[in-house]
């Protein structure tokens, strides 16, 4: 049985939710994202009665607001524990929603906060974990339809991804779905989201005999087309395992271990903030002779042919 936060990944990758389990995300941005969710559900109010809280962060404040002014909603709740379960009561998989709305005659609406880059979350349409919590959901409120969506919270708004909506009549398609995620075997299987969307590959051994693949050196022959793109692309691959291998050494120290060596202790260090000018503002005040143009240089990338 696995979290419905894996089951987007599990589709993809059975080995994904193991490892997931097995090393849990430790960044900033993940510290952040918790603290966010923490103060949008103490904001709404976890329970009846609950104590006042006004949350610090503008986006949080931004998404209780969300929940007290949704169209057609006469109750919401948040950190809710729902259970999907398969027909002969077997559990596939159980988690908690972020927010379920009750809209009456409408249905159930289910929202899942976000606090990361969009781009890297399914759409309603394709995303399972949001689908789990819904028809759970519904199936244990008994409402004839519910709906899901992804809700983006940045430094000081909301924005509402695209809903997805289903009757009780299509449930049976997204649950054999689910089910078929939820029962992957722990096998790894490589494609393009393991390096837009699996923060665990460092650890996986089929992506790290890849990256040790793409990093074989190239050997005395001379480039030739073929073989300057695969080098670029090897380029590429490493420069990707270097900012996860960082942030993995990063996350380490975050949790309290220590790398030491020679009397010296590795770790983050404040700088001062970098001073910039408006050049428009001073050109325009007659300053421009304060402006200082470097030299012209190359930026190397992809572009259109």
């Amino acid at each position: 049985m696995i979290r419905p936060s894996a089951l987007n990944l599990a589709e993809r990758c059975g080995l994904g939710p193991a490892l997931a389990a097995q090393y849990p995300e430790v960044s900033e941005a993940a510290d952040r994202g918790r603290d966010i969710h923490d103060q949008i559900a103490r904001g709404f109010g976890r329970a009846e009665g609950a104590p006042y809280y006004e949350p610090d962060h503008e986006g949080a404040r931004a998404a209780v607001g969300l929940l007290g002014t949704w169209p057609g909603a006469v109750g919401a709740d948040v950190e809710v524990e729902v259970v999907l379960r398969d027909e002969d009561g077997t559990e596939i998989t159980h988690g908690t929603a972020d927010a379920v709305l009750d809209c009456g005659a409408d249905g159930l609406v289910v929202l899942d906060w976000k606090t990361g880059a969009p781009d890297k979350v399914p759409p309603a349409t394709d995303n399972l974990q949001l689908a789990a919590y819904a028809i759970a959901a519904g199936l244990t409120r008994e409402a004839d339809a519910v709906s899901w969506a992804p809700v983006f919270v940045g430094d000081a708004d909301v924005r509402v991804g695209a809903l997805c909506s289903a009757w009780r009549a299509d449930w049976p398609t997204w649950i054999a779905r689910i089910k078929a995620a939820a029962s992957r075997p722990a096998e790894a299987t490589r494609g393009p989201w393991c390096e837009t969307a699996c923060y665990m590959r460092h650890h996986c051994p089929t992506w790290r005999a890849h990256i040790e693949t793409a990093l074989a050196p190239l050997g005395e022959t001379a480039l030739t087309d073929a073989s300057a793109l695969a080098l670029v692309d090897r380029i590429a691959l490493a420069e990707k395992w270097v900012a996860v291998a960082k942030e993995a050494a990063r996350g380490f120290v975050r949790a309290g271990g220590a790398v030491e060596r020679d009397g010296k202790v590795w770790g983050p260090s404040e700088t001062k903030g970098r001073e910039t000018a408006d050049v428009a503002a001073l050109d325009a005040d007659g300053l421009g002779r304060y402006i200082k143009t470097g030299e012209p240089g190359e930026r190397w990338g992809w572009k259109r042919a």
